[in-house]
C-alpha cells in the first residue's frame, strides 16, 4: 500500500513538472525569438550585442553554478533567461548577415508550429511512463519535423525554414528536460538550465559553420587531432 502511494505521488510530481516545463519551454522560446528580432533590428549595434552576449554567457554560467536546491534554486532562472537570450543573438546575427528580416507572419507561423510540438511532447511524456520510450518517441516527433525544415531551407533558401530549424534545435534540448523528469531526484530548473546551455552551444556552433562557409568545422578536426596525439603520447609512455 505504501509502495502504491509512493508511485502515485511520484506520478503526480512528474506530471506537475511536465506542465511546468511546457510553460517554461514556451516562455524560453519567446525570449529566444524576441532576442533574435531585436538583434536584427539593432544591426548597427551588433559588435556591442556580441560583447553583451559574451558577458551574459559568463553571468549565466556563474548563476548556474551557484544554483542549488532550496534557497538558491531560483538562480537557475537567471541562467535560463540569459542563455535563451544569447541564443537569439546568435540566430539574429546569422539572419542579419543573410540580409533577411523575419516578418510578423513568419514569426506567428513558427510560434504556432512550436506550440503544436510542445503540446505533442507534453502529451507523449504524460502518457508514456518508461523513460526510454518517452525519449525515443519525443525525439522521433522532433526529427519528423526537423528533416523537412532542413530540406526546404537548403533546397528553397527560404529563411522561415532556417528559423524553424533553429527553433527545433532549441525544442530538442527543452525536450531532454522532460525526459529527465522520469528520473528520481531530478531538479526541474537545473535540468532546463543545462538544456538551455546545450541549445546555445549547438545553435551558435551551427551559425559559425554557416557564416564561415564550413571553416568552423575545422575546430572539431583540430580537437580530434590534438586528442588523438595526446592519447598516443600517453600510450607510448
Amino acid at each position: 500500500m505504501i509502495l502504491l502511494n509512493n508511485n502515485f505521488l511520484k506520478g503526480v510530481r512528474t506530471m506537475k513538472n511536465q506542465k511546468k516545463l511546457f510553460i517554461l519551454s514556451i516562455a524560453s522560446y519567446l525570449l529566444f525569438s524576441l532576442s533574435c528580432f531585436l538583434t536584427i533590428c539593432l544591426s548597427s549595434s551588433i559588435p556591442y550585442l556580441l560583447i553583451g552576449a559574451l558577458s551574459c554567457l559568463f553571468i549565466a554560467a556563474l548563476f548556474h553554478l551557484l544554483g542549488k536546491k532550496g534557497r538558491h534554486n531560483n538562480f537557475y532562472f537567471v541562467s535560463i533567461v540569459l542563455t535563451n537570450l544569447i541564443s537569439g543573438v546568435s540566430v539574429g546575427c546569422y539572419l542579419y548577415l543573410e540580409e533577411h528580416k523575419l516578418s510578423l507572419l513568419e514569426f506567428l507561423i513558427s510560434l504556432g508550429i512550436f506550440l503544436l510540438l510542445c503540446t505533442v511532447l507534453l502529451v507523449l511524456h504524460m502518457k508514456v511512463v518508461a523513460k526510454r520510450n518517452a525519449m525515443i518517441l519525443s525525439c522521433g516527433a522532433l526529427l519528423v519535423a526537423f528533416i523537412p525544415c532542413i530540406y526546404l531551407w537548403v533546397s528553397n533558401g527560404i529563411y522561415l525554414y532556417a528559423f524553424l530549424s533553429f527553433s527545433l534545435i532549441m525544442n530538442f534540448f527543452y525536450n531532454l528536460s522532460y525526459v529527465l523528469q522520469h528520473k528520481e531526484n531530478s531538479t526541474l530548473l537545473r535540468d532546463f538550465s543545462f538544456g538551455s546551455f546545450g541549445a546555445f552551444f549547438i545553435v551558435t556552433y551551427l551559425v559559425l559553420v554557416l557564416i564561415t562557409d564550413g571553416d568552423a568545422l575545422e575546430l572539431l578536426d583540430s580537437v580530434d587531432v590534438s586528442t588523438n596525439s595526446k592519447n598516443k603520447n600517453t600510450i607510448s609512455m
